[in-house]
């Protein structure tokens, strides 16, 4: 009976119109980003805000490594113009970088280096968040309506959308973690084929090397989402006290292969960097690594912390850059603060202050999304609660629970912490969305249930 109602509802949402069609939607979506690309570069060219935008569009406030981006797809572009196809394809630089410049080989000449000719790579990213979200949400909760909330919500994301203008690996990183995390949700909810199962776990572990290929710096997350799936996959083989082998196999495929390119993968580090190599030495600011065993996750967490502290040692918006962590112990201790600083920062405090990169406004309009923020993490907490018995719900929480509580104990920049929330905080968007729809059939049945007064006829 339940199946019924949630099949009549669906029927009778698709029936209205426009609102209730993904396609339609989802070009209104690609018209919507190419107008925003076009007035953030219009801005940049007429020199309307400079202190945030340069000439080519590039953010050069939030977003300023784009700038150096945007260089180095510039020089790559110009080595595919002159035919020179291995030194593009052997050279040190970011994997992001390489895509970007097929964009500008192509688009260059006619556009320029800027981030007009970016466009085509950054909106496939958009477009295929948007995608991923509506099929998670559609997958896990069998809800048009929901999952139309979710991707819209996503859509019209102000500063999610202002950084998909930019020449930046998270689009890219954000599309093919929300990718990795479908195929792992087709293999949880039931049982495939043989070669459906393989296929997909080649398809998991092909994202999984493009991933790490991308963002090597975020390798122990990677393992932590398909360890996660593995496990929710277990347990869901004893509550239903029978084994998917053709499934279970999908998954074992996808983290062996995920394995093997993490340990023999070549990634690009920024030591390797041609700028630097051509100086013939390195930038006396960067320290030597430390070396440590991979089982020493105290002190491996503590140098990467220590780079953040270095990095930003000059930023107006760092959160206990002082705090040092090397031990259990430490982490321990931190660990509720951690979890503070990654699910509600920046805190009110700062939202009416002056940034040093974003100005007053900028703080504002962090500070509003952070508020909507706090009411989407409240309402996804809701629907886990709600769906308890759904491991999939399960693995959206879990895989954004275990990256924000990351990002907080390593990132001490509020403005970098931000930027790198945006997967975990779609995750948390997906059943938030879920709960909007539970909210609003409850308000509808409410409304429906007082009596309506006829209204009083005179008599003839």
């Amino acid at each position: 009976m339940g199946m019924k109602r949630t099949a009549f509802r669906e029927r009778k949402y698709k029936g209205r119109g426009f609102w209730s069609n993904p396609l339609q939607l989802l070009i209104a979506a690609a018209i919507l980003h190419l107008a925003l690309t076009a007035l953030i570069f219009g801005i940049g060219k007429q020199a309307s805000m400079p202190a945030t935008f340069d000439a080519n569009g590039t953010a050069v406030s939030f977003a300023n490594d784009g700038v150096g981006y945007r260089q180095d797809a510039a020089t790559l572009a110009e080595m595919l113009s002159s035919r020179k196809f291995h030194e593009w394809s052997s050279a040190a630089y970011p994997f992001h970088v390489k895509l970007y410049s097929i964009c500008f080989a192509s688009l260059g000449s006619i556009l320029g280096f800027n981030i007009l000719s970016a466009e085509p790579l950054n909106l496939f990213c958009y477009l295929g968040i948007l995608v991923f979200v509506y099929k998670l949400s559609h997958q896990i909760f069998g809800s048009v309506r929901a999952a139309l909330i979710a991707a819209g919500v996503v859509a019209l994301w102000p500063t999610f959308s202002l950084h998909t203008t930019q020449l930046l690996k998270d689009p890219l990183f954000i599309a093919g973690m929300l990718a990795l995390i479908f195929i792992m949700v087709q293999l949880l909810l039931r049982p495939g084929s043989w070669s459906m199962s393989l296929l997909r776990g080649a398809l998991g572990a092909l994202l999984a090397a493009g991933l790490f290929k991308e963002r090597f710096d975020l390798a122990p997350l990677l393992i932590a989402t398909v360890l996660l799936g593995g496990l929710m996959l277990l347990i869901r083989q004893f509550q239903l006290r029978r084994a998917w082998p053709a499934n279970l196999a999908g998954i074992a495929l996808l983290t062996i292969l995920m394995v093997a390119a993490l340990l023999w993968l070549p990634v690009y580090r920024g030591a390797d960097h041609p700028r630097i190599e051509e100086a013939g030495s390195k930038p006396s600011n960067l320290k030597p690594k430390a070396r440590v065993s991979w089982w020493q996750v105290p002190a491996k967490i503590g140098i990467v912390r220590e780079r953040f502290a270095e990095k930003y040692n000059n930023a107006g918006s760092n959160i206990d850059s002082y705090v040092k962590l090397t031990s259990t112990a430490d982490l321990i201790r931190y660990l509720p603060r951690a979890v503070a600083i990654g699910l509600f920062a920046p805190f009110p405090n700062m939202w009416f202050e002056t940034g040093s990169s974003v100005g007053l406004l900028g703080r504002i309009l962090a500070g509003l999304e952070t508020l909507i923020m706090y009411a989407i993490e409240f309402l996804a907490v809701v629907e886990v609660w709600r769906r308890r018995r759904n491991l999939s719900v399960w693995l959206l929480f879990s895989i954004a629970a275990a990256g924000i509580t990351a990002l907080g104990f390593v990132v001490v920049n509020v403005g970098t912490l931000y930027r790198l929330r945006y997967l975990y905080l779609i995750l948390l968007i997906i059943p938030a969305a879920s709960a909007i729809e539970y909210f609003l059939d409850q308000f509808m049945k409410s409304r429906k249930s007082y009596p309506v007064s006829e209204p009083l006829v005179r008599s003839t």
